[in-house]
């Protein structure tokens, strides 16, 4: 007769839950699967967004650092620092459904990044969430410098495409000035420095694509093939640096640049999944 007592109430318990009006269930949830960095923020999905407001977000069973519920995209949460591993397990709570949904992801300390040929260019930590219509550059030739390694830099030389205003190539041919697209250690370039083993993974090497600045488009290709890492793809879009972290004075630290900073883009790795971000660092 104990036994059935407190089966009876095991049932209670999840009818109540089960039949509560405020429960909601997500479906559908998703995010980017790519390695991500210790204390970095993570986008998660679901087919209804709503869904995921004021959820509690959990890493290894500890709480996120904190979270941001963005209107028709999703939440945002912030990794709490020292949890990394092949296998963090990650749970959202909804209180009022009693219940978790569970994933695994990867995560590793910044360190795991640096001089990784698998994943070269800089990722910032941070979701970055962009308006429409941001202003665009008047012109896009120059170096643009990522504020996550302010010595990761792609040199843009573009040429507008004949009879078709707004639409540019990205040229590594050598230009009247002596300048080509390319990828570029600012200083090995400017400053003359040795290289390094990070260094050597992105200095000199060829960048080509498009731009459309009607439609707001950017794809390039970073070729690698000379170091035998093949081609990476990228494709983004111009963005407004007031919507990020990063307009301030950092500059490259072995020139003392121009620290005005207006115009940004951000692109995604098609090989990675991971974001680029570079702002246009005039001279």
């Amino acid at each position: 007769m104990r036994n059935m007592k407190y089966v009876y109430i095991a049932v209670i318990w999840f009818g109540f839950f089960g039949c509560n009006p405020n429960c909601e269930n997500i479906t559908g949830v998703s995010f980017a699967e790519h390695p991500y960095v210790e204390e970095g923020e993570i986008l998660i999905k679901a087919t209804n967004a709503n869904t995921l407001r004021n959820r509690n977000v959990f890493f290894n069973e500890v709480l996120a650092e904190n979270t941001r519920f963005v209107d028709d995209l999703g939440l945002i949460a912030k990794m709490p620092p020292g949890v990394t591993g092949d296998n963090v397990n990650l749970r959202i709570q909804d209180q009022d459904c009693a219940d978790f949904i569970s994933f695994n992801l990867k995560v590793e300390s910044e360190s795991f990044f640096v001089g990784n040929s698998q994943y070269i260019p800089p990722a910032p930590p941070q979701i970055i969430i962009s308006i429409p219509n941001p202003p665009l550059p008047p012109s896009i030739n120059n170096a643009w410098i990522s504020p996550n390694n302010t010595d990761y830099c792609i040199w843009f030389v573009v040429v507008e495409v004949p009879g078709s205003p707004g639409n540019f190539t990205i040229s590594p041919v050598v230009d009247a000035s002596g300048k080509k697209s390319q990828e570029l250690s600012v200083d090995q370039l400017v400053c003359g420095s040795p290289p390094k083993p990070e260094t050597s993974l992105y200095h000199q090497n060829p960048v080509y694509g498009m731009i459309n600045t009607n439609d707001n488009i950017i794809q390039f290709w970073i070729d690698r093939s000379s170091k035998g890492l093949g081609i990476e793809e990228f494709e983004g879009k111009f963005i407004d640096i007031n919507d990020t972290p990063y307009n301030d004075d950092r500059t490259p630290g072995c020139k003392p640049w121009n620290a005005t900073k207006l115009h940004m883009m951000m692109v995604t790795s098609k090989k990675t999944n991971l974001s680029l971000l570079l702002y246009q660092q005039l001279p």
